[in-house]
């Protein structure tokens, strides 16, 4: 069995993780394997190029592996929140089948034991293509329309509460000018979205390459912790964002998501991804990157690219003709806006 999440570049298991690595301690904490003799197993590290992933171990001696995530220790309560979050989706993921077996889930530190399946994950050194959009596609389309419902709901507009703050601290090198244009469109879009909104659905919300493994037949999806209910449209949207799709393989994953008939579903991703690449742009931001602390010739270009794209985005006909058809049909929708910019429904 090989692990499900193999790389090509060595990573190291430290701190906490190395300790929660020890053989003794990974029997104890594992019911079937509680009591058994640690020499009888060996404990790997998988290899990981995914940033900020937490450390994995495959565990083997028992005829089937077994696949162990060691997160470190969470200190805020978000973070608490999202491994309770994480325990509730799993639980209702496996039932669908779009998670890995998973044999131990322990929410009060995110420890989870799953069954090493055979696959590949995906990186982001090439964007998926072919058939593995086609299973991206099915992946999410089942989680959409499962009707699991919970507990967190995601705003997909967060980043448009907190533009002025990430403007305000951004590095002399970006205009502050283009950026408060590009959020006033970002918010003209939101009007427009807003307007053609459908019921919320459950999300991953982890549109990362390496959250996707492929097994050859089907796509199991790995992070659950940000899971929470959602707008479809605005997880294909981050998505594509996200991985880098052109408008070919967007047309594929999408017509493998919602059919030839893409229609309003199509108009709605599109104007999403300047959202999704607004957001990119904000979070950039407001990181240490951003802030003066480390204000660098690569984040400062890396800054100028997600700017750039935006702007791409902007200027790009696709984009314009899907959103005055979203704009027309927000229009006439008894959507009404809220002092607040929340949306109210009578």
């Amino acid at each position: 069995m090989s692990p499900p999440l193999p790389s090509s570049s060595p990573s190291s298991v430290s701190g906490a993780a190395s300790a929660a690595a020890d053989p003794a301690v990974l029997l104890a904490r594992i019911p079937v394997l509680r009591g058994l003799d640690p020499a009888a197993f060996t404990v790997t590290p998988v290899p990981d190029t995914a940033p900020a992933s937490d450390p994995l171990v495959v565990i083997e001696g028992l005829g089937e592996a077994l696949v162990a995530r060691l997160p470190a220790p969470a200190a805020d309560p978000a973070a608490l929140a999202g491994r309770r979050a994480e325990a509730e989706a799993l639980a209702l993921a496996g039932r669908l089948g779009l998670a890995p077996p998973t044999v131990v889930y322990d929410p009060e530190d995110g420890f989870w034991v799953m069954l090493a399946l055979s696959g590949a994950r995906l990186d982001d050194r090439t964007p998926p293509r072919g058939a593995q959009l086609t299973k991206m596609a099915t992946a999410l389309r089942r989680l959409h329309v499962s009707g699991m419902t919970l507990s967190p709901r995601r705003d997909p507009f967060e980043a448009l509460r907190i533009s002025g703050e990430c403007i305000r601290h951004a590095p002399p090198s970006l205009p502050a000018d283009g950026l408060h244009a590009i959020t006033d469109v970002a918010r003209e879009c939101r009007v427009a979205l807003i307007g053609t909104t459908p019921d919320p659905v459950p999300c991953l919300n982890a549109p990362w390459p390496w959250v996707y493994l492929d097994t050859g037949t089907r796509v199991l999806l790995l992070d659950w912790r940000a899971a929470a209910m959602g707008d479809p449209h605005h997880e294909l949207a981050c998505l594509c964002e996200t991985q880098g799709l052109d408008a070919e393989r967007e047309r594929r994953l999408l017509r493998a998501y919602i059919g030839a008939d893409q229609g309003r579903g199509q108009d709605r991703v599109r104007v999403f991804r300047l959202l999704a690449a607004h957001a990119r742009l904000m979070d950039g931001l407001a990181s240490g990157t951003a802030d003066g602390t480390d204000d660098g010739p690569a984040p400062r270009a890396r800054l100028a690219d997600l700017m750039s794209r935006c702007r791409a985005i902007i200027e790009s006909s696709a984009w314009n003709q899907s959103m005055e058809r979203l704009s027309a049909r927000a229009s006439l929708s008894p959507t009404q806006m809220g002092p607040a910019g929340a949306e109210q429904r009578p």
